[in-house]
């Protein structure tokens, strides 16, 4: 009945070794699952001024309210992040997401989001002086336009100065905010996104790390605990499978590059 006891426990062991491969493949193609974002790193104005956006686009969204507070506005810089709907169709949404939303009038409740463009790489200028830049998101379906201005604030805070405007006709509206991001060359060294979260790749290697420290501990306390394992190799889990990969590494390239060769030939 021990040795049956030892047996269930060694099987319940590995189910959570492959538990743990599992999840690490499904946290891998989160993570690094292509996302809609254009290049922002390598901007150049017309009289040669580089500026680059990267810490910009990380940061996610930015949000405003106009002057009157009935609408508010969200924006994402070089990304195509945000779940909307086609302003003349709410039952159309806007795949894989827009870079420029008004959210529904504050006089009526309203919870919808609706698009008013999104960015494509030829809408993205650099202006001339290291002013900053003007980004124009379009909607899809055509309608509405949205310029959104980023200003240079040199040595100054990372987003400030937010503004949106509620225009008369669809092609007007405005979103100007000020950064030292925006500055040439993304800002130096002195400009830092204090407010943004993680990125995806920071949360998947916590992530995986701390699958790793678990399996490795809980297996390893078991192993000595339930199995009297004293020596290293006996406590660490599963160490004959971990030494059989790079075996089957080799036999995995080695395969593929005979297969190669036999198709060439």
């Amino acid at each position: 009945s021990t040795q049956s006891t030892g047996k269930k426990l060694n099987t319940i062991s590995t189910m959570f070794s492959f538990t743990y491969y599992f999840l690490s493949v499904i946290l891998f193609s989160v993570a690094f699952s292509p996302d809609p974002s254009i290049p922002c790193s390598a901007i150049t104005a017309s009289d040669g001024t580089q500026y680059d956006l990267t810490a910009l686009s990380k940061h996610g969204q930015i949000k405003a309210t106009d002057s009157k507070g009935d609408f508010s506005y969200t924006v994402t810089i070089c990304e195509n992040q945000i779940p909307c709907v086609q302003f003349n169709d709410p039952t159309v949404c806007i795949s894989p997401g827009a870079g420029y939303c008004q959210n529904g009038a504050k006089s009526t409740n309203s919870n919808q989001i609706y698009c008013i463009g999104v960015i494509e790489p030829a809408n993205v200028v650099g202006k001339t002086g290291g002013a900053g830049v003007d980004l124009t998101y379009k909607s899809p379906r055509g309608g509405r336009i949205g310029k959104v201005t980023i200003n240079c604030n040199k040595g100054g805070d990372f987003i400030s100065d937010a503004v949106a405007v509620s225009p008369d006709i669809v092609s007007g509206y405005t979103f100007t905010f000020s950064s030292c991001a925006a500055c040439p060359g993304g800002g130096g060294s002195g400009c830092h996104d204090t407010t943004g979260g993680l990125s995806g790749g920071s949360i998947f290697l916590i992530a995986v790390f701390s699958l790793l420290f678990v399996y490795v501990v809980s297996v390893s306390i078991f192993n000595y605990a339930k199995n009297g394992a004293r020596t290293p190799m006996e406590i660490l889990p599963h160490t004959n499978f971990w030494s059989s990969i790079p075996g089957l590494v080799q036999d995995g390239v080695t395969f593929v590059v005979s297969k190669i060769k036999s198709a060439v030939q």
